[in-house]
């Protein structure tokens, strides 16, 4: 639970939010975990909690025409979406968890450690993916991330943290060059 501060939308400041409200105001999150369920198939993930009904029943070929249709607009890659997400590279679950982020208009995505055990490959193809988020789409994106070379290469603005203090904010060059920064990450 936070100790202090708040979270400021448009000018109205929120102590906190509930994860009805964020959807509501357009804020989505991928978090680190990525809650898919590793039985259901990619465009079954991608609709968890927004199934498309006929009736009362699934609309399986809707939802399965729809989340192409998200994923190309991304150009993230799934080559079958009808095999279980578990047999996924780390890449490609990632790319499922954004797409279903992604589904519904939104202003703010929160990226929680999306390259967390990634090759260099995925990651490539992961800062891809972001910087399409960032330049097509107006929404901007919160990126939460450990992997430098990722946070250096699609952000544009930098806020450093250690131990929950702010060390340095600023672009990725003033981040890079700040002596706080480089003794706070590589010590003396």
């Amino acid at each position: 639970a936070p100790d202090s501060g708040t979270i400021t939308v448009e000018g109205v400041s929120y102590p906190r939010l509930e994860i009805a409200q964020a959807l509501q105001m357009g804020i989505y999150t991928v978090y680190q975990d990525l809650s898919l369920d590793d039985n259901k198939n990619s465009y079954e993930n991608i609709f968890l909690g927004q199934e498309r009904m006929r009736g009362p029943f699934l609309d399986r070929r809707r939802m399965k025409l729809e989340a192409a249709a998200v994923l190309e607009r991304l150009e993230i890659t799934i080559p079958d979406l009808t095999e279980p997400v578990r047999v996924l590279s780390g890449g490609q679950r990632q790319g499922i968890a954004i797409a279903r982020a992604m589904l519904q208009p939104g202003r703010l995505l929160l990226l929680d450690e999306p390259a967390a055990g990634m090759n260099p490959t995925e990651t490539e193809e992961l800062m891809n993916t972001i910087r399409l988020i960032r330049d097509r789409f107006d929404i901007a994106v919160l990126l939460i991330e450990h992997d430098m070379k990722l946070v250096m290469g699609v952000c544009e603005k930098i806020t450093v943290l250690n131990f929950g203090q702010v060390l340095m904010s600023g672009t990725p060059a003033e981040v890079q060059n700040d002596p706080e920064v480089i003794k706070a990450y590589i010590g003396d």
